[in-house]
């Protein structure tokens, strides 16, 4: 898009955004829109009318109502014709005050049905698996009762949501569900062994390949800020990673995404790992020590191998609202893991990051479980 109305707006020309800005006395906007890469006033084109209204909520900078009825009406204007033209390119015509119109009765809202939940939710992944290995699956229809899950959860009940509550809180779970005392120790043994934020480690003997200690063949995409984080290092800013509650996180994978765009980078298992059956699992969130948050749709993370993916997250929006995710791997599916994080909305700040994920051999037909060893 261009601007041919005003000779001070030509087309993507450098320093347009600030006359923009300067003309709708907002340059205090300045900033948070070079933040957000807005820079030419044709991109607020490529937005919606609800994210110009979370960016207004968001960018940290509180706008008086005037202020916000300006910019919504450059962006109505920008979205109706392509272009904006500044108020001292306007030709001063007349105001013809149209005669007013009687307006309509409302007509009355029909009454909303009310929604009716299933009686019945489905338990996370990580949660089925952690149930098959402690052999407690004869238990999954009972833990799947929407009722006993209600005051805890909207969402599907996980390891975490385990972790969330307290000891007497999940023995009501697991009598609802009909576990006997046996049964509750073991699970709750299960729960005590977790790590790096409520992620279950499963190892053998042998140990596990954190990813980040992998060789990094292939990056893909464009990342909205700095680089590809490995370790603690977040990718930007000098910055370390970190979940909430202040956890920083040692050995995670830090990837920032642009709005509306994907950034993948491509893994290699190490020649010792390649013919080992195993698993990966990990965690996937926003890290916690930014100011960050996403519209839309949010950040949706996957794992693939070249023939597919095997993993594709849940869309998460705020810090904190992670998940879980554990994979089976074996040599059939070659020595590339594809860590990919997509965004599909506005990125106000939000890193994505990969908290601790690793490769865990094991040999039996069940993955034994027993003490993570702390990354170092």
């Amino acid at each position: 898009f261009g601007y041919s109305v005003s000779k001070h707006f030509h087309k993507r020309k450098e320093g347009s955004m600030d006359l923009f800005l300067s003309a709708l006395k907002l340059t205090k906007l300045k900033e948070a829109f070079k933040e957000e890469d807005f820079n030419d006033p044709s991109d607020l084109a490529n937005i919606s009318l609800e994210e110009l209204n979370e960016f207004i909520s968001e960018c940290g900078i509180k706008l008086k109502l005037g202020e916000k009825s300006r910019l919504r009406k450059a962006w109505k204007e920008i979205k109706a014709k392509g272009s904006w033209t500044p108020p001292d390119a306007k030709t001063n015509l007349p105001v013809v005050k149209p005669e007013p119109k009687p307006e309509p009765k409302p007509e009355p809202k029909p009454e909303p049905k009310p929604t009716l939940q299933p009686s019945t939710v489905t338990l996370d992944e990580g949660l089925i698996i952690a149930l098959k290995e402690l052999r407690l699956t004869k238990f999954t229809e009972g833990l799947s009762d929407r009722k006993i899950w209600s005051a805890y959860t909207e969402g599907n009940p996980s390891i975490q949501t385990l972790l969330g509550i307290t000891k007497a809180e999940r023995k009501k779970i697991y009598t609802s569900a009909g576990m006997k005392p046996g049964h509750v120790i073991k699970i709750e043994r299960f729960l005590q062994e977790q790590k790096d934020g409520g992620m279950v480690d499963i190892e053998d003997k042998k140990g596990c390949y954190y990813i980040c200690d992998m060789k990094l063949s292939e990056v893909k995409g464009k990342f909205g800020k700095g680089k590809v984080g490995l370790g603690s290092d977040l990718g930007f800013k000098n910055k370390k990673m970190s979940t909430i509650g202040g956890n920083f996180v040692k050995k995670g994978i830090g990837m920032y995404p642009p709005s509306n765009g994907k950034v993948s980078i491509n893994m290699e298992l190490p020649k010792s790992a390649r013919s080992l059956h195993g698993v990966l699992q990990g965690r996937v969130d926003i890290d916690a020590s930014q100011r960050g948050s996403c519209t839309g749709k949010g950040l949706v993370f996957s794992i693939a191998n070249r023939q597919g993916t095997l993993f594709t997250s849940n869309p998460i929006k705020k810090k904190g609202s992670g998940q879980d995710f554990m994979v089976k791997w074996g040599p059939s599916l070659g020595h590339i893991i594809q860590l990919s994080v997509e965004c599909k909305s506005l990125n106000f700040n939000a890193p994505a990051i990969w908290v601790n994920p690793r490769f865990i051999p094991y040999e039996d037909e069940l993955m034994p479980i027993v003490s993570p060893i702390n990354p170092v």
